[in-house]
Order: structure tokens, then sequence, then C-alpha cells
């Protein structure tokens, strides 16, 4: 069964952000004290551009049935993280009324 929609993976783009984060401190820290080379690489490795694949796998299905009960399912996994996220939801049209 193939997925509906393959998408950016936000716990694993948060991840690449953080680490960012953490070569700029460093080299920040660093300025004057490292090494040139070693605090030119810190600061090319802080500004490349985040690698935003689309690893993550995305399902769903929304609809009423015969019964006139409406619902939605959703789900979510990173194929290079942990992160897992599932949404159903599910209520009467209001055919009584």
């Amino acid at each position: 069964m193939s997925a509906d929609n393959w998408a950016i993976c936000p716990k694993c783009r948060k991840v690449a952000l953080n680490q960012k984060e953490e070569l700029a401190g460093k080299a920040k820290k660093g300025y004057g004290k490292l090494p040139p080379e070693e605090y030119e690489e810190l600061l090319l490795l802080s500004r490349k551009p985040i690698d935003e694949e689309t690893t993550m796998r995305e399902d769903f299905c929304m609809g009423t049935d015969k019964y006139g009960d409406f619902s939605i399912e959703y789900s979510a996994f990173c194929q290079n993280c942990d992160f897992k996220f599932k949404f159903m939801h599910s209520e009467s049209v209001g055919l009584d009324e």
C-alpha cells in the first residue's frame, strides 16, 4: 500500500535546526580562540542549508458512511526517527434533526 503523502518530518527538522544553532554557538564562543580553519569549518557547517527530505509518511481517510457517521483518520511516521502521530475523530452528521 502506498502512502497518501510524503512530508518533511517536524522532529527531524527541529533536530537539524538545533544542531545548526549549536554549531553557530561553538563558532561564536570559539572566535579568536580556535584555529582559523576550525572556526571557518564551524561557520560553514552552521550556515549549510537543512536537508529537508520527505521522510515522513502520511496516511489519511475521510468520509461519511451510509449510517450518517462522519470520520477522519490521520497517521504519520518518520522513516528516519521515532516521530509518530495519530488522529482519529468521528461524529454523527445529525440525520435525526
